[in-house]
């Protein structure tokens, strides 16, 4: 049988009428034997479905194909009679007088994988988005070339198993909330050696890390905020951080921030206000963005809010010092959409205090119950925290902070929750992330803490954070005096 196909094939050869037209060019009639014994292998393994046409068989690792033309005829043999008992998939051949579609055989060595070569490109046609899929197809999920199997006398060696895909990295640790570090300040401008002193200390905390800003509780150019006072009670100390700089005088003996960055932010105080104008103030600092009360964020962390309490809001500006007045809603809003994780309030006039000005009722306004969680004043020449009990929370930070220079004043009646009273020029350095804001005030003369107070977020706490160190209890009230002891009886006479 295997002579009679010979003959077949070999009369057939002259007469064989061009291979139809495929999507793919016929490979060149010098390609690699291997490319027959890859047509041979794929035409003995019958699929359920045509193969993908994405991409084109590769050629084998192994050039079995190469051998003697007699060698290579039983192949080709054993491939036909394997044809005519398979049934395959691809497209039908061209007629030929041979019923079997096996390759032509030649003399020539070269011819023989020529024609597998053609027969391999005609059963495999080019990628086409038009050709339909056979529905049982499946698509083929791998991304790696398709191998091209060889018959061999011994079984084809097993691939080698696809390695582990590498393990997830180790989560990275979260990073820490960014640090907000700024310093408050108040009743300073007066051109004294405790200013400088003062300001001394707030220069080396900025070399030491630089600081978000300056921030100040008012009374910042004495007497009476005039214009020709402020090169020396303000720039002379505070010009590095202020920018741009506005010089009152003539040649000008400052030039401002050296970066360009404004990190001075004031609030008025009464003798900013001492001409009943605070034109000069407004000029000189651009920090507060010609306006007497805003707001400034210092990081991610803290947000301030710089309000003016003066009498002359009242009968000049007609903004108000109220709750209720355009000032006071204004704070409402601002408090409301501000998303900050700690929301400070500063202004001059203290709601509480045992200095010697004492308390000033009207600037008690609802803080708590709009957001803040705590209020930062000056007006009195001393240092003081009190932790005031408002609404539910039993802690909220009253601070007067106005001993940056001006000379201090002794304490008269101590109101209820202070709970630390210094007489000491300083300031105070303030640091906080997301979760805990701890202000610090240091005595200028030695640089070391005199007084401090943490607030961490708590939830649970009605403050919405809780104070270390706590507020102490209230003082028992002293033992009423004993009744005094009835006088003993005369002696008898």
């Amino acid at each position: 049988m295997c002579g009679t196909l010979r003959r077949s094939c070999r009369k057939a050869v002259p007469a064989a009428p061009p291979p139809a037209p495929s999507a793919a060019p016929i490979a060149p009639a010098t390609a690699s034997p291997t490319a027959a014994s890859t047509a041979e292998s794929q035409a003995t393994q019958p699929t359920p479905s045509p193969p993908e046409p994405s991409e084109p068989p590769s050629p084998s690792p192994k050039p079995a194909a190469a051998e003697s033309p007699s060698q290579a005829s039983k192949p080709a043999a054993s491939t036909a009679e394997s044809q005519a008992t398979q049934p395959t998939p691809s497209p039908p051949e061209p007629p030929s007088p041979s019923p079997k579609p096996a390759a032509a055989e030649s003399p020539s060595q070269a011819s023989e994988p020529a024609a597998s070569a053609a027969k391999s490109q005609v059963a495999e046609p080019a990628p086409s988005s038009s050709q339909p899929t056979s529905p049982t197809s499946q698509p083929e999920a791998s991304c790696y070339p398709r191998e091209s199997h060889v018959l061999t006398d011994s079984p084809p060696s097993p691939s080698p198993p696809s390695p582990a895909p590498p393990s997830p990295p180790p989560p990275s640790p979260e990073a820490p909330s960014p640090t907000s570090r700024f310093v408050i300040l108040g009743d300073f401008g007066v051109d004294t050696a405790p200013e400088l002193s003062v300001s001394t200390m707030i220069d080396a905390w900025d070399a030491q890390e630089r600081l978000m800003g300056v921030l100040t509780t008012g009374d910042n150019n004495y007497y009476y905020g005039d214009n020709y006072t402020m090169e020396a009670n303000v720039g002379k100390y505070y010009h590095q951080y202020i920018y741009p700089y506005y010089n009152f005088t003539s040649p000008p003996l400052y030039t401002g921030a050296p970066d360009g960055v404004n990190r001075f932010f004031p609030t008025p105080g009464n003798h900013d206000w001492g001409r009943n104008t605070l034109a000069p103030y407004l000029k000189y600092f651009p920090g507060a963005n010609n306006s007497y009360f805003y707001s400034v964020k210092l990081g991610a962390s803290v947000e301030a809010f710089l309000l003016d309490s003066c009498s002359q809001q009242n009968t000049v500006t007609r903004l108000g010092n109220s709750p209720n007045s355009t000032q006071g809603n204004w704070l409402r809003n601002a408090l409301a959409a501000s998303s900050a994780p700690w929301k400070l309030v500063l202004f001059h006039h203290p709601p509480w205090s045992s200095g010697d000005h004492q308390n000033n009722p009207y600037m008690d306004w609802p803080f708590f119950a709009w957001g803040a969680h705590a209020v930062i004043n000056g007006h009195d020449h001393s240092y003081e925290r009190l932790m005031r009990t408002v609404d539910s929370c039993t802690a909220l930070p009253y601070i007067v902070n106005g001993a940056g220079g001006i000379a201090l004043r002794s304490f008269k009646t101590v109101q209820a929750g202070s709970v630390s009273r210094l007489l000491e020029w300083g300031a105070q350095l303030v640091t906080a992330n997301a979760t805990s804001l701890r202000m610090d005030f240091y005595a200028a003369s030695n640089r070391t803490v005199r007084d401090s107070v943490t607030l961490t977020k708590d939830g649970s706490n009605p403050c919405g954070f809780t104070a270390f160190p706590p507020s102490p209890p209230p003082s028992p009230r002293p033992p009423s005096p004993r009744p005094p002891s009835p006088a003993p009886p005369p002696p008898p006479v």
